[in-house]
């Protein structure tokens, strides 16, 4: 999309207006992240949820690298895609989309769900073997 100038101009929010970026955090390895569309993991009350290598974010901030450096909490994050885009966009990359910079693929709701199934079945006795009897 181009301006009357020539000049390109950023995707717009279709119910706000407000210009709007995706993002792609690489992680490297399985973290934590607070994020809304993950699911609940056992983290000893810490309000994180299942760890992720991998999130792609939405944001209509003016500085947009503020709001994915928002995810580093105490450690590293790299942002390896950011560029305009719209909710839609976004949705598509958590879909379908692969890191640029690992390969992998984008869909951390998937890997999510994974951890959080395996951090059940670790935490609960296998069947046949409940607790100690007293």
């Amino acid at each position: 999309m181009t301006s009357p100038a020539g000049r390109a101009r950023r995707p717009r929010d279709p119910v706000t207006g407000h210009p709007s970026f995706v993002y792609v955090l690489c992680l490297g390895e399985p973290r934590p992240l607070g994020s809304t569309d993950l699911p609940d993991f056992p983290t000893g009350g810490t309000g994180r949820c299942a760890p992720v290598t991998h999130y792609v974010g939405y944001t209509q901030q003016d500085r947009p690298m503020n709001r994915a450096g928002g995810h580093a909490g105490a450690g590293m994050i790299t942002c390896v895609l950011l560029q305009p885009g719209t909710r839609d966009d976004e949705e598509i990359l958590k879909r379908r989309g692969r890191c640029p910079r690992c390969g992998q693929s984008l869909n951390y709701r998937r890997e999510a769900r994974a951890f959080a199934r395996a951090a059940r079945a670790l935490a609960s006795p296998a069947p046949g073997q409940g607790s100690a009897p007293r």
